[in-house]
């Protein structure tokens, strides 16, 4: 059963007490029990969650601010410094300049870490072959990679039943906004707590569809921009 669930509802708070009023609960079936996975894919989450962690260190190793230390600016002509014609240039560099001392040891290391994603983004695919369709359908929405689509499907199941609505699904990925109003006035806003992973997942896919040319998500966002700042 889900804690936010329970504790709204009035009984007894001692360790003792608490686990019989708990027991209670779910023989009457005031308690929704929670979602928990197959196996198959208990084990594929912690897949898509190792990822996640090689990919946020791969940004940790080499970043602007490392390239502007040494002397190399080229963050006000390149969108992305280490996408293709970024790695061009900084490997020529590496190449015929002393730099290399400086940044040869970061971009071999970026190059392992990549490599060690692409890995373990490629054997995610594989334990989805099965559920290829749903991972199909994930990517015809704007921004949703393959390998985004897998961490999506590994996190929520192939079974969107356990989710009544797409309110809840949102909730559960922690993305819901507050609503916290007493007496007339709004108190604080900010977002349930939900499932990290999820939650880091869908703002990767809502960035990447805010820079898809041709797409709706794109001028919502711009709208936004101008409006909030």
């Amino acid at each position: 059963m889900h804690a936010r669930q329970v504790k709204r509802i009035r009984g007894r708070k001692t360790d003792v007490g608490n686990s019989v009023w708990l027991a209670r609960l779910c023989q009457l079936g005031l308690a929704s029990p929670s979602m928990v996975p197959d196996r198959h894919f208990r084990s594929l989450r912690h897949l898509c969650r190792y990822r996640r962690t090689l990919v946020n260190e791969r940004g940790r190793v080499c970043t602007q601010k490392v390239i502007d230390r040494a002397g190399i600016r080229v963050g006000g002509i390149l969108t992305d410094v280490f996408g293709t014609n970024g790695r061009r240039i900084l490997d020529g560099l590496c190449r015929g300049d002393d730099r290399e001392a400086i940044l040869g040891g970061l971009l071999k290391r970026f190059d392992d870490i990549a490599d060690r994603e692409r890995r373990l983004a490629r054997t995610n695919e594989v334990d989805l072959a099965p559920w290829r369709s749903q991972v199909r359908l994930l990517m015809t929405i704007p921004g949703i990679s393959m390998a985004l689509a897998c961490a999506i499907l590994a996190e929520t199941g192939p079974d969107m039943d356990a989710f009544p609505s797409a309110d809840h699904l949102a909730s559960r990925a922690g993305l819901c906004p507050g609503n916290n109003e007493s007496g007339g006035k709004r108190r604080s806003g900010r977002a349930v707590k939900g499932n990290r992973h999820l939650r880091a997942t869908l703002a990767e896919c809502a960035q990447a569809a805010a820079r898809t040319k041709g797409c709706r998500f794109q001028g919502c966002h711009k709208s936004l921009m101008l409006r909030k700042g």
